[in-house]
């Protein structure tokens, strides 16, 4: 098994306000770089702030597509804003680019990425087993849209970790350098979720970050979205 791995970081937007900076996806990206001494990767793509244009996503993704195969894992990460449309009482939800604008449902067609778009890129990818991690407002909304039209075949494995359920909110309290989810979701991937062989799987993974972050003076609960055969090994830490 080997790892391709997409890491997308947007705290300061062209056309938006920013969200508090933290160093989600830098740390994501160094703990999987860490990994990569020990399990072999096809590739690691880190996209922050400016490189994070929808282009650069949307090129990024069909990348992942085509260099995938059954015996990749995929992971992927997204901390930015999520954002949600409304118009004659329908709900569309949207991952915010670099060059985003979200003033109105037209301008995020034009700009951002929609779950369509996103369902698309991600049903074409190859892998077996993969991971998509959405750290951003209405996650658990979008999580829900996009695993209504992903593919559930026996033979794969998916799992979408939001950070929150529904349309709530992400939070990053102050004076910390993680978010809350993605602090958990680091400590988890680093060896706290480990089961009794010395594994951390997906499902282990997921039941530390919910345990943990409901410790935390905060409203927030994280979500799975998953089409889960198997409880697959993300690492060994043994």
């Amino acid at each position: 098994m080997r790892y391709a791995v997409l890491i997308i970081g947007i705290y300061h937007y062209k056309n938006v306000p920013p969200l508090r900076t933290t160093y989600d996806a830098e740390d994501i990206a160094n703990l999987f770089a860490e990994m990569s001494l020990a399990y072999p990767f096809s590739s690691q793509t880190l996209l922050l702030d400016t490189q994070a244009t929808e282009l650069a996503i949307i090129n990024a993704l069909d990348a992942l597509a085509g260099e995938t195969d059954e015996n990749t894992l995929v992971f992927i990460y997204f901390a930015g804003h999520g954002v949600r449309a409304t118009q004659s009482g329908r709900f569309w939800y949207y991952l915010l680019p670099f060059d985003g604008k979200a003033d109105d449902l037209t301008q995020l067609e034009g700009s951002a990425i929609s779950m369509e778009k996103f369902s698309n890129k991600l049903g074409a990818i190859n892998a077996l087993q993969w991971v998509l991690v959405l750290d951003c407002c209405k996650a658990g909304s979008i999580a829900e849209h996009l695993s209504r039209s992903l593919p559930k075949e026996n033979n794969r494995n998916w799992a979408i970790l939001a950070a929150t359920t529904g349309d709530s909110n992400s939070y990053a309290l102050p004076h910390r350098r993680h978010s809350c989810f993605t602090q958990y979701l680091l400590e988890g991937l680093s060896g706290r979720a480990i089961d009794q062989s010395g594994t951390v799987r997906i499902m282990n993974l997921i039941d530390y970050i919910q345990r943990n972050i409901q410790q935390e003076p905060i409203l927030q609960q994280p979500v799975l979205k998953a089409h889960l055969p198997q409880n697959f090994a993300l690492k060994h830490c043994m």
